[in-house]
């Protein structure tokens, strides 16, 4: 399956907004740092980078049985410092969720951070999912994630996905749970990552 033309269009949106807020760097005497919340008074810090690792529990579908029953996934990319105020930057999605047997995702992901407050954010993430493991025609559809969280350190989440299943069909999942970003987020992320390696190696000596 190809590209649909939305999703071109969708995709030429996020780069002109990045382009439109990201402020320009190379003039900026500031750089990057691994936290921005590290120190709330220090301003020096540019761009940082998105670690999270998110756990959620899907909501049952339209005949009351859960659509998935667990999911998992991190998320890595670069934010910018554009203003005080408004953080943004691409990232990379990487799933693991279970529905019958355990199911992979993986997708691009445009991220917009408001600070509400010093250590309160506001998270908008809309995101294309170019593969699921039981559908790979290629595409898959498409997500929006919408968070509110801590300093960077945990954060309430609601995502929804709109997963094409072919012949025009596609499935709907709204998960509600929790996020852990920063250093938690990356050493889950990792954690994960080296349990699903495992976990494939041992299926493939079966």
């Amino acid at each position: 399956m190809t590209l649909p033309r939305s999703v071109g269009c969708f995709l030429k949106a996020i780069a002109v907004a990045l382009v439109l807020v990201l402020p320009p760097l190379a003039a900026s005497e500031a750089g990057s740092c691994w936290r921005y919340f590290e120190d709330p008074d220090d301003d020096s810090c540019t761009s940082y980078p998105l670690t999270d690792f998110s756990v959620g529990r899907p909501l049952p579908g339209a005949e009351g049985s859960p659509e998935r029953e667990i999911d998992f996934s991190s998320s890595v990319g670069w934010l910018f410092v554009a203003t005080e105020r408004v953080h943004a930057g691409p990232g990379l999605l990487f799933g693991l969720y279970l529905n019958g047997g355990w199911h992979t995702q993986m997708g691009v992901q445009g991220r917009l951070r408001f600070l509400a407050t010093p250590s309160v954010h506001v998270d908008l993430t809309p995101g294309l999912i170019l593969m699921d493991s039981p559908y790979p025609g290629g595409f898959a559809g498409y997500s929006v994630e919408v968070a509110c969280g801590w300093r960077d350190w945990i954060s309430l989440v609601s995502r929804v996905d709109v997963v094409d299943e072919g012949l025009h069909d596609s499935q709907t999942v709204v998960h509600l749970g929790i996020r852990f970003g920063s250093y938690p987020g990356l050493a889950l992320s990792a954690a994960g990552a080296a349990a699903g390696g495992i976990g494939y190696l041992w299926s493939q000596m079966d």
